[in-house]
């Protein structure tokens, strides 16, 4: 089993189709999946039937209802046989690129919050799932 929270873009698109091609069980999260993002909309159309896309929640890994609605969805999907997930990939990552004097402190407080407690928030949540194989 596998899972990974971010699959709107890069790492986390590729590697979500990449594992779903070799078979694994893959429940991919997109952060615009509410508002209609590419991401979930292109996954979807490019993977088999079971990849199972998050599709009725955003997940913002800044927002600790978002993630937890996750996690409880996540575990009503798991198939009856499994024991908990194999791994979960947690890549949600922003930058922001500028002049330390030109960038306020709400961006680097964003930056924080997505890059250092999103990826706290989100392992934590999921702990409890992943299985010890």
């Amino acid at each position: 089993m596998f899972d990974s929270l971010t699959c709107d873009s890069g790492f986390g698109f590729g590697l979500a189709k990449r594992l779903d091609s070799l078979g694994f069980t893959v429940f991919a999260g997109c952060l615009l999946a509410d508002s209609g993002g590419e991401g979930s909309k292109k996954i979807r159309a490019e993977c088999s039937s079971r990849l199972n896309t998050i599709i009725y929640i955003q997940i913002d890994v800044t927002d600790d209802g978002q993630v937890k609605a996750a996690v409880r969805q996540v575990e009503n999907s798991l198939p009856t046989e499994s024991e908990g997930l194999y791994a979960l990939v947690n890549n949600a990552v922003v930058w922001q690129p500028g002049e330390i004097e030109w960038v306020s402190i709400a961006a680097y407080r964003h930056v924080m919050e997505v890059n250092t407690f999103g990826t706290v928030r989100v392992t934590k949540a999921f702990l409890p799932l992943i299985t010890s194989m």
